[in-house]
């Protein structure tokens, strides 16, 4: 006969339901956003047309319930971003976005995991 016994598993279960209960409600999400606007801020500005400055230092980050906002909020933003009948689109904050995600998914994994120590 083989037994094995195993302690602790109570405390694992319990760190498990508190961290599920955080993702549920945005914490963990949400503390992984705060850091991540370090990378993503820049990133989005390095990526935006220059012409004056303006439309990049009009990009900023928000937090709206559960959902982060990346911004530029320059009245002239939307020409380089969206395009004109003069000009192609260069979406720079969708590729802001899409550079940092593997970021932004690390840092919602150590928040995950930090949960469980």
């Amino acid at each position: 006969m083989i037994r094995i016994s195993m302690k602790g598993h109570k405390e694992t279960i319990e760190k498990l339901k508190r961290a599920r209960k955080d993702l549920n409600n945005g914490e963990i999400v949400a503390e992984a956003w705060q850091t991540h606007r370090m990378v993503l801020v820049p990133t989005a500005k390095a990526e935006a047309p220059f012409d004056t400055g303006d439309v990049r230092e009009s990009i900023r980050t928000r937090v709206e319930g559960n959902k982060m906002i990346l911004e530029a909020t320059s009245p002239d933003a939307k020409y380089p971003h969206e395009g004109t009948s003069k000009q192609a689109p260069n979406p720079f904050l969708v590729r802001a976005v899409e550079q940092t995600m593997p970021d932004l998914n690390k840092r919602i994994q150590t928040a995950f995991d930090k949960r469980l120590k």
